[in-house]
């Protein structure tokens, strides 16, 4: 009788235990529902903020380039938007960045071009290729680029050239995919055109904007003193590296006034441009980026955003936020 009222009370412990490590489970599932809960919680309370955040970033750029439009004819560095290391508290936080002029840069959507009738290359693409050999890739490569991107930004599945590359050559990569056959939304698609390794992309990217439209105007105004390679390509061959550095040595504070006032320039002078080229200067421009970040709960988010800016209005393009920190 012993024997069997100690075997009840093992079998009863054990439903305990079996009861109790039941109960613990559901408690640990519980709790790591809770978390997981906190956690989506708070990381949409962070994309709201992030969204606010940069909702007041690009009011304030709003602001400044309407009112740098409105009161002067030219855009130029020595203006409120160009001031480098902009930095705004915030309640709760701060917001840090720069404005960029993408008029100042090569727009890769202007590669989207028909060749001459003469069986020459279009006139942007001689430019592009100019740019790319100014920076160091070989002659070879920097053609194989420039059809590349042509290709990459044309609305048809046929080569420019043999040194193209349309959806046969990125369908057999490692990572197969498609040309885009569209133009470019962000200069990091660059990456992806044959030809352009990580090299390459760091060294040329810096020279490089995407904006929606399929001419290159530059402003003449706005080009880094540390880029004359941009010159340089755009006159080429008429313009050597010392002509295009002096260019930018005798650039005014405050910019060129007007077109005729950057062809008078005597870095410039004796040279014979053609119209085709003339109409890509410009001294204005309506294409900019704010590239910025947002400090808030110790929290780092990145901002940027594309404007198309005029007098009467200003446009946010594209916007992109996150990219913790």
């Amino acid at each position: 009788m012993q024997q069997f009222k100690t075997k009840q009370s093992g079998v009863a412990l054990i439903t305990v235990l079996l009861i109790l490590a039941v109960m613990v489970i559901v408690a640990t599932n519980m709790t790591s529902r809770l978390q997981i809960g906190l956690m989506r919680t708070e990381g949409q309370v962070l994309s709201q903020k992030a969204y606010w955040y940069g909702q007041a970033a690009e009011a304030f750029v709003g602001m400044t380039l309407k009112s740098t439009l409105n009161d002067d004819d030219v855009v130029s560095l020595s203006q409120a938007w160009a001031t480098s290391g902009m930095s705004f508290p915030l309640d709760g936080g701060n917001i840090s960045g720069k404005i960029t002029d993408m008029q100042s840069c090569f727009n890769l959507n202007a590669l989207d071009v028909e060749d001459k009738t003469d069986g020459n290359k279009a006139l942007v693409a001689q430019q592009f290729q100019a740019l790319l050999e100014t920076l160091g890739v070989e002659g070879y490569y920097a053609e194989q680029i420039t059809d590349s991107v042509r290709d990459w930004v044309d609305k048809n599945d046929q080569v420019v050239s043999s040194q193209g590359a349309e959806d046969s050559f990125y369908e057999a990569r490692g990572v197969p995919h498609l040309a885009a056959n569209a133009a470019m939304a962000h200069v990091s698609e660059f990456r992806a055109i044959q030809a352009v390794s990580a090299g390459v992309y760091d060294r040329v990217s810096p020279y490089l904007c995407v904006v929606p439209d399929k001419d290159w105007i530059l402003n003449v105004n706005t080009v880094s003193p540390e880029q004359p390679a941009i010159f340089q390509a755009m006159f080429t061959p008429r313009l050597s590296a010392e002509q295009a550095q002096g260019l930018l040595d005798e650039r005014p504070q405050n910019g060129w006034s007007t077109k005729e006032d950057f062809f008078a320039a005597s870095s410039l002078a004796g040279i014979d441009f053609p119209d085709e080229i003339k109409k890509q200067v410009d001294v204005k421009s309506q294409y900019f980026e704010l590239q910025g970040v947002a400090e808030f709960d110790a929290t780092q988010v990145a901002l940027q955003a594309l404007f198309r800016a005029t007098k009467q209005e200003v446009v946010t393009l594209r916007r992109q936020y996150g990219g913790v920190q």
